[in-house]
């Protein structure tokens, strides 16, 4: 049976009816974030490049009669004897060797698979950091082609090690930082970037010099609001609980890196280059055309 129109009780229900169904719409029902699917689609694009690259510059170098690079016959006898740390490098780089070589063989291209997918990974993640920083498009493909020609990265990327490793793991954890600036889920990005920070530091020890660095950044600038909360807290011990083997590895083995590195410093092996040197040595590291960047 229909209501009379002037009913008040019906127009009191019409109306709770109308507000709850427009804050259901509005709260439930959100619309994809059209810059992200072009961002990630972009990304896609430069990282397949970025791969076939890799691949292809392999081919073309083992083809001129280049061989194995004698490091690669290091990490893959570790791979045959994995544990959570060696004299002068973290466990990953063994255990990528030993996945490489059981999924792909042990040819010169297939245990170099996983370093251009590393490299790849990192344009990939390069493309989306600008767009979380707010380029555009044309900026996305600016900063993803930088990534490509820069010859260090092509070098890395080229050779089974754990350095294609080291840049990816700090882009993922630079862009989980944007986005939680941005107001994206801290729960989530925190334990993500926890676990990426973790890992990175279980590749190579130099990852400390990153955070170290991202959390100085961090308490120097109003972004530092985002480290006193309950899930930064969760993301920081995620990272030290990760670690922790390698760390407990290293007191167990009389700190064997430390001492690694200090042979080097003063045995001569290491390059000691002035501040100076240095600075000039970035654009013929990372292309010359990258400075403009």
């Amino acid at each position: 049976m229909p209501f009379p129109a002037d009913d008040p009780e019906l127009s009191r229900y019409d109306g709770r009816t109308l507000l709850h169904n427009a804050m259901t719409s509005s709260t439930v029902i959100q619309p994809p974030d059209p810059t992200l699917r072009a961002a990630l689609r972009l990304a896609l694009l430069f990282a397949a490049i970025k791969l076939l690259l890799q691949f292809a510059l392999t081919l073309w170098t083992t083809h001129l009669g280049y061989g194995y690079f004698r490091d690669e016959f290091y990490y893959l006898a570790c791979g045959h004897h994995l544990a959570w740390g060696y004299v002068d490098h973290g466990p990953i780089v063994a255990l990528q060797a030993r996945l490489g070589e059981i999924l792909f063989g042990d040819s010169i291209f297939a245990i170099r698979i996983l370093s251009a997918v590393a490299g790849a990974t990192t344009v990939f993640l390069g493309g989306l950091l600008c767009w979380s920083l707010g380029g555009r498009r044309p900026a996305q493909a600016l900063a993803m082609l930088g990534l490509i020609v820069t010859p260090q990265y092509i070098g890395v990327d080229g050779f089974l090690s754990m350095n294609s490793c080291e840049a990816m793991f700090w882009s993922f954890c630079m862009l989980a930082v944007v986005l939680i600036a941005r107001g994206s889920s801290p729960a989530k990005w925190w334990t993500l970037f926890g676990i990426g920070a973790g890992i990175g530091l279980l590749n190579k020890p130099s990852m400390a010099f990153f955070l170290i660095a991202l959390g100085l950044g961090l308490l120097l600038t109003p972004q530092r609001r985002i480290l006193f909360t309950r899930w930064a807290a969760l993301g920081i011990a995620l990272l030290i609980l990760i670690a922790l083997p390698n760390l407990l590895w290293q007191i167990h083995n009389h700190w064997p890196t430390l001492e690694f590195l200090h042979n080097g410093r003063v045995g001569g092996k290491n390059v000691v280059l002035s501040p100076l040197q240095f600075f000039l040595a970035q654009f013929a590291n990372m292309h010359p055309l990258n400075a403009l960047l």
